[in-house]
């Protein structure tokens, strides 16, 4: 047994030094966790006590209450059912605003994501909102949309620009690797959304969400403030006002404080659950099906292919045999190995075989293309079972394929993000021959697909891939990026490209 499949199958097992790592990995975490709680708490009693010592040496509770008498106020507040009827209250409107203004900031900011038009045209609202003085906009609101309602529009106002602008930088945000895989292996609209769009903008939102929550918190209890809303904490500080009641307004301070931190961690807490890999964000859809085989057999055309970056250099040229460009007629049934130096351009031609990059010359390709990426391009927090049933598989084509390749059930029940380089590598395999197999026909991109095997598992690779091809016939061409002949070779493969560097 190879030690790729030895290192598999033992990760169950109490002694596996991954699972070690990750227990001493868990346990550093929750002592930073405990470090950062204690110094916060430090803090905290620190500028209690500078508190303390700044009402005593002013001496004057009409100008500052001191920390034992706001206490003492806020035990007394606290012990009754009117404190709590205020609280919610406010707390309703606020939560109302900030539910507002994130509904507005998400749709717009989608929108202006896919039409730039809109995007300059939203920026202007955004900019008003997030420039113009509270006080002015108080003024104004007060007339377009009164009192009662004032504390509402004022939360969702400052809180909207704050939102908006975070989750516009992460849905402009492009992740170009993943996105060419699931529309190479058509992700559902929603899978897609969930599994590669969705990681990239909830830590734009995660990060914006708790500073909104507080400015919430504190735009709402000034606007009623300024209202005099009835049974409000805004309300309840400008009776504290009207009567000089420090230790009430300094007992409404500390709440207000401590209100907006629960409420910004409330609100992290639940953003958690929609975190990538939580346990709202595991499930998937069915993938779609794949389109019906045509009758016209998969072939590749390349005339004087070259392309050329940003230097001016042309990277891909037939070595030795024509300068102007590569040239490929492939036609179904037909098995090329493309081999070079590293760096040669060997994934740069068959991402111009996709469809991914264009050059100069002319390229025809006829058929549907599969690929297993040389990065993998896998959803980490995923299990390898998953990613394969997202792309359409069944549940017994998947768990066959898998096992061809010396993957057991228990691996594929893991998420990706735990699995070894090797296991990557047959994952991405699997999943590029069973889109071949359930399209019955097409072009195979294989970008060094045996890299990182040990000896066992690259038998069964290169055993599974030949069995593909052969049930496939002259419906399949493969194309093999190869550093090893011995590798070629065990594919049968026929003609050779190499590539000069």
């Amino acid at each position: 047994m190879g030690s790729d499949q030895k290192d598999s199958n033992k990760a169950g097992t109490p002694t596996d030094v991954k699972s070690t790592a990750g227990t001493t990995a868990e346990k550093s975490k929750g002592q930073k966790a405990v470090r950062i709680v204690l110094e916060r708490v430090l803090s905290a009693l620190f500028w209690i006590l500078v508190w303390a010592v700044a009402a005593w040496l002013i001496h004057k509770p009409l100008l500052v209450s001191s920390p034992a008498e706001t206490f003492r106020t806020i035990l007394a507040m606290v012990a009754t059912a009117d404190f709590w009827r205020t609280v919610a209250f406010t707390f309703l409107r606020m939560l109302g605003g900030f539910s507002l203004a994130l509904t507005l900031a998400f749709v717009l900011a989608l929108i202006s994501s896919k039409l730039r038009f809109f995007r300059i045209l939203a920026e202007t609202p955004r900019a008003f909102a997030g420039s113009v003085p509270l006080a002015a906009f108080v003024i104004l609101a007060l007339f377009w949309f009164g009192p009662d309602k004032l504390s509402l529009v004022i939360s969702a106002m400052v809180s909207f620009p704050i939102l908006y602008s975070a989750l516009l930088t992460g849905l402009l945000q492009e992740n170009v690797l993943m996105d060419q895989a699931s529309d190479m292996y058509r992700f559902g609209f929603f899978d897609k959304w969930r599994h590669v769009r969705w990681p990239i903008v909830y830590p734009f939102l995660l990060s914006s969400a708790g500073s909104a929550m507080g400015m919430c918190w504190r735009s709402t209890v000034a606007a009623e403030l300024i209202t005099q809303v009835a049974r409000s904490v805004g309300g309840e500080l400008f009776s504290a006002k009207i009567y000089l009641d420090t230790p009430v307004i300094f007992s409404w301070m500390v709440l207000l404080i401590l209100f907006g931190n629960i409420s910004e961690w409330i609100m992290k807490l639940l953003l958690s659950l929609f975190a990538p890999g939580a346990l709202l964000g595991r499930s998937i859809g069915k993938g779609k099906q794949p389109v019906a085989a045509s009758d016209t057999h998969p072939s590749v055309r390349l005339e004087k292919v070259t392309v050329e970056f940003h230097d001016g250099e042309s990277v891909l040229r037939l070595f030795e045999k024509n300068d102007g460009g590569i040239s490929l007629k492939l036609d179904g049934g037909n098995r090329l190995a493309v081999m070079g130096p590293s760096g040669a351009g060997k994934t740069t031609l068959l991402s111009v075989i996709a469809g991914y990059l264009t050059g100069s010359g002319s390229a025809t390709v006829h058929g549907t293309c599969f690929m297993n990426f040389s990065e993998e391009r896998l959803i980490g927090h995923l299990s390898g079972r998953k990613n394969l049933l997202m792309c359409g598989f069944s549940e017994e084509e998947v768990l066959k394929s898998l096992q061809s390749l010396g993957l057991t059930e228990a691996d594929a029940d893991r998420p990706v993000k735990d699995y070894s380089k090797g296991m990557k590598r047959r994952l991405s395999l699997s999943r590029a021959l069973l889109g071949l197999q359930k399209e019955g026909s097409g072009i195979l991109l294989l970008d060094e697909p045996f890299s990182g095997l040990d000896e066992e598992s690259r038998k069964l690779a290169v055993r599974e891939v030949l069995r593909v091809l052969d049930e496939a016939g002259d419906q399949a061409v493969l194309i093999l990026v190869t550093h090893e002949k011995e590798e070629a070779e065990a594919l049968s493969v026929a003609e050779y490209c190499v590539i000069e560097s």
